[in-house]
């Protein structure tokens, strides 16, 4: 039964895919033809038939009044192969669950934080370490004494940015990084950057 959380397949009703897949409600007087569309689909009319047979909806589950709940999966060549998470891959569930960093308990269990809550904290984490903080991966993190001093700080930007990208790319749950900008706010150094997740939400961040 959880075979397709270790195969980070998206099971539907009928088969399963190692696609992205996602769930759309339609609107009102919306076709399936014009809802399949934001799937990328060039052919409307078989997508859409596949699409009614995949999520088991039949012509009487289906009317123009909008409300209908579906699951697709991107129409082209992007296969997500993710090694950070073991889940099912169907919406939020791209970014895992993971325990709260700071250990507690809820109900008699331990504190899971839900999948937005989890790639907050993973980036959090991620941005936050410190170079030779972690024995197993004494390279990974910023170098902190580029942080001592402000005015060599901005000097030294290409490295500080290359140490921050090196780390947020070995989580494959974010697919891009942007340092946006460095300043100083009286004796306090800030760095605003920003993280594009696999479901191409932003993340903004301040360290």
């Amino acid at each position: 039964s959880n075979f397709a959380k270790w195969f980070r397949s998206s099971p539907s009703k009928s088969n399963f895919s190692g696609n992205i897949e996602l769930s759309y409600i339609t609107r009102q007087n919306e076709t399936m033809e014009n809802a399949i569309r934001i799937s990328g689909s060039l052919d409307t009319e078989t997508d859409s038939v596949s699409m009614m047979l995949a999520n088991d909806l039949s012509e009487d589950k289906y009317t123009t009044s909008g409300g209908v709940m579906f699951k697709f999966s991107y129409q082209n060549d992007f296969k997500l192969e993710l090694n950070s998470v073991v889940d099912i891959i169907t919406g939020e569930n791209v970014y895992g669950k993971d325990l709260d960093k700071k250990i507690q308990f809820i109900d008699d269990d331990l504190k899971i934080l839900s999948p937005k809550e989890t790639i907050e904290q993973a980036l959090y984490i991620i941005l936050t370490t410190t170079r030779g903080s972690i024995p197993e991966f004494p390279g990974d993190g910023y170098d902190k004494t580029l942080m001592t001093n402000i005015n060599r700080t901005f000097t030294m930007f290409p490295v500080l940015f290359r140490q921050l990208y090196a780390v947020v790319k070995k989580d494959d749950t974010f697919k891009s990084f942007s340092l946006l900008n460095i300043r100083r706010e009286e004796d306090v150094l800030k760095i605003d950057v920003s993280v594009e997740t696999r479901l191409n939400e932003v993340l903004k961040f301040t360290l």
